[in-house]
């Protein structure tokens, strides 16, 4: 992704264009780098020892930011400047203009990724909506497809999907095994540009598509109509697609990519998330007492007589201990009475209704 990066800052700056160059430099930084590529890899950061694949992964970040402070230098000369000698000690005005190398370029992971990265905004944007946090885990999302390539890059970045936005499986359905109903309005700014006199009567032939008509053209991209005696082109661009919601599934569009997310929660995915929440907590409470990364930490949990979050707690023991790195025995980590008189107490809100008392120290092994 670097080199395609490259490449287009390299043609837009020779083009006179540095808008454009500018705006594909922050896309990468923010969208790519920032919000994909080191969220993405933080157990690589986090790593307490250093190996190979830690090494990697900031060897990687370093390439990228010395590489963008070459190319934001001809329009952010002193940021830059200073971003690059914090990076290698010397001016990046002193360094060669990076070259991006074609074999390095792949399209097909490009285009794969972006679909990852929309996949993953439209399901957290249905958790804002619906007042699901990440944390709470989901049965199921529903993806219709409209042609074989997008089945195959779904296939490719499922794992990576479902663990993005915590969802347990992804259904990708056929638009003939859809259970979504689309509808469609023309965009009468976009659609008059190009019909003129007869953009009443193609909004309406257009408002008459069934879902058969809807499909064929989220797939081709356009589709010929005979309006008034004349054959018209519709673009996918000339209209709005979406779908209608329904019971137990909430809905969300990015253009062509459609979503349902199934919002039903069962008991089992509660106490799940209720253990997230509670690895979050403690992970806040590792941070705020002082202990690094790496230490082990010895754990207990008083029961509050809630008896789906003393289930919770007995289920997901073992995530809960790797997560925050405590060696407290499974059968242990609840208790009747916290140790040492509850002097390493305490108080966490997991949410409106469920709260508990909890102890944590840092192991002596």
């Amino acid at each position: 992704r670097l080199n395609s990066v490259m490449k287009l800052a390299d043609t837009n700056y020779a083009d006179y264009e540095p808008t454009i160059a500018a705006r594909a430099i922050q896309d990468f930084v923010v969208e790519d780098l920032s919000n994909w590529y080191v969220r993405l890899n933080r157990r690589r950061f986090w790593k307490g020892e250093l190996g190979p694949d830690k090494n990697a992964a900031f060897q990687t970040l370093q390439r990228c930011l010395e590489v963008i402070a070459m190319l934001s230098a001809p329009i952010a000369p002193f940021f830059s400047d200073r971003l690059y000698r914090d990076l290698t000690g010397s001016s990046v005005h002193l360094s060669d203009w990076p070259k991006h190398d074609e074999a390095a370029i792949d399209v097909e992971l490009e285009q794969r990724t972006a679909l990852a990265q929309k996949l993953t905004s439209l399901v957290l944007s249905i958790r804002k909506k619906e007042g699901h946090r990440v944390r709470q885990p989901l049965q199921k999302m529903m993806v219709p497809v409209t042609d074989a390539t997008m089945r195959t890059r779904l296939d490719a970045i499922r794992e990576l999907v479902l663990s993005e936005v915590n969802v347990k499986e992804l259904v990708i359905l056929d638009a003939s095994e859809s259970k979504l109903t689309k509808k469609i309005k023309p965009i009468f700014p976009k659609l008059g540009a190009r019909m003129g006199k007869l953009m009443k009567s193609v909004a309406a032939a257009v408002v008459a598509f069934d879902q058969a008509q809807i499909a064929e053209l989220e797939a081709k991209g356009s589709m010929k109509l005979t309006v008034e005696g004349q054959e018209v082109e519709v673009l996918r661009d000339d209209v709005e697609i979406s779908a209608e919601t329904i019971p137990g599934l909430s809905v969300a569009s990015d253009g062509p990519l459609t979503v349902a997310l199934d919002i039903t929660l069962s008991e089992e995915l509660l106490q799940e998330g209720l253990a997230r929440e509670l690895v979050s907590r403690i992970q806040t409470l590792r941070k705020e007492s002082g202990f690094e990364i790496t230490d082990r930490i010895v754990l207990h949990i008083q029961r509050n007589g809630n008896a789906a979050f003393e289930q919770a707690v007995r289920t997901h023991a073992p995530h809960i201990l790797a997560e925050t790195l405590a060696v407290t025995p499974e059968d242990q980590v609840l208790v009747d009475v916290l140790p040492n008189g509850g002097s390493d107490s305490h108080e966490v809100e997991l949410d409106e209704v469920t709260r508990c008392a909890l102890s944590l120290v840092r192991s002596a092994n």
